[in-house]
């Protein structure tokens, strides 16, 4: 019997044989810390599988949610001026298309459709023929929501303006309103949050708000106290173009018109000291 080191403190039989009471030298640090690595990696790989699987879970519940999701749009032309509000079930807000200048040829509305993209389209049944085919037509048949499009063609009397605006005020389900308001108060509040001055868009907006309470968008399985959600009322434009108000045109002083002083002669006016005027 020889030992095969001092240090080792491992003995071998001359016949090459390990003793029972022999024990094996210790493992170097080096592997020590690269198998405590392995299993690093491999904890983390494990963890990060399993994260990745609940993303992917819920990325799925997302995508799914926003494939259910549907957008209502209601549009109303008159006077030359096309107005539209359209409602989206899967951010609930409601977005508002002020008056626009829209000619015969519907080219703005067409836009607006593409964009869009509306499931639903409520108008009234005093629009021109022309325009109520083109909303009914199936433009674009690769897309679903075009082809699949439905039309609510309502009375007129459904877009009288004072009764709209009324169906406005009464809403209490507007953002950031609180609910002890008085009439007089959320009217007031209504004026500041809504362009009241775009006729044809509050029109669309209050039929569309009686649309979607009618029809229990978005609060299907709630009960009937529960009003529709709307999250957010924002203004919106095509992608390339870009709305001015009025209001904004008078204080870049863009447009100004100078009535008369005289009050028999108030209701004629001339275009006064403007960028347009110089």
């Amino acid at each position: 019997m020889s030992c095969l080191s001092a240090s080792g403190r491992k003995r071998v039989l001359s016949s090459g044989h390990l003793r029972s009471d022999a024990y094996a030298l210790p493992t170097p640090k080096s592997v020590r810390e690269g198998n405590e690595n392995q299993d690093a990696e491999s904890e983390m790989t494990a963890k990060d599988v399993a994260a990745f699987g609940r993303a992917e879970r819920t990325s799925n519940a997302f995508t799914d949610d926003e494939e259910d999701s549907k957008v209502y749009m209601s549009v109303l032309w008159n006077g030359g001026k096309l107005g539209a509000a359209f409602y989206d079930t899967f951010t609930s807000e409601m977005r508002l298309q002020l008056d626009v200048v829209e000619r015969d040829d519907f080219e703005y509305l067409r836009r607006l459709l593409h964009q869009v993209q509306p499931h639903v389209i409520i108008t009234s049944s005093r629009q021109d023929e022309r325009l109520l085919k083109l909303l009914q037509r199936k433009e674009d048949e690769g897309n679903p929501a075009m082809t699949n499009r439905q039309v609510e063609i309502l009375p007129s009397m459904e877009f009288s303006l004072e009764v709209c605006k009324r169906r406005i005020v009464c809403l209490a389900n507007l953002p950031g309103m609180p609910a002890h308001f008085t009439d007089s108060e959320r009217a007031i509040y209504s004026a500041s949050l809504l362009p009241m001055d775009s006729s044809n868009t509050v029109r669309c907006l209050g039929v569309l708000c009686k649309y979607l309470d009618k029809h229990r968008v978005n609060v299907e399985l709630e009960t009937s106290d529960v009003r529709v959600p709307i999250l957010a009322v924002k203004t919106f434009s095509l992608d390339d173009v870009m709305i001015i108000d009025d209001n904004t045109l008078n204080a870049l002083q863009v447009f100004l018109k100078e009535y008369h002083p005289s009050a028999y002669k108030a209701s004629s006016g001339k275009e006064g000291l403007s960028l347009f005027g110089r």
